[in-house]
């Protein structure tokens, strides 16, 4: 997919595909963007909060690299 991406909902839907291969439950949060990178933050836990963070380049919308930590705080 080599697209340029100008939009949060766009860096998003990138970020929640790609997460969708690994998690079946996904909340997406936000989306910065710093020059040519957007970092996406999606909440991947379904019990817990479990923070992904993606990094998706924004002139070929490839996925620079992901972290997802270890379960945070409980949900309210």
């Amino acid at each position: 997919m080599q697209q340029t991406i100008d939009s949060a909902d766009t860096a998003t839907e990138v970020a929640v595909t790609f997460l969708k291969k690994y998690y079946a439950w996904l909340f997406p949060l936000k989306a910065t963007r710093e020059k040519d990178i957007w970092t996406v933050e999606v909440d991947v836990g379904a019990f817990k909060t479990k923070l992904a963070k993606v990094r998706v380049n924004a002139l070929d919308s490839s996925i620079i690299d992901f972290s997802i930590p270890a379960e945070t705080s409980s949900k309210a």
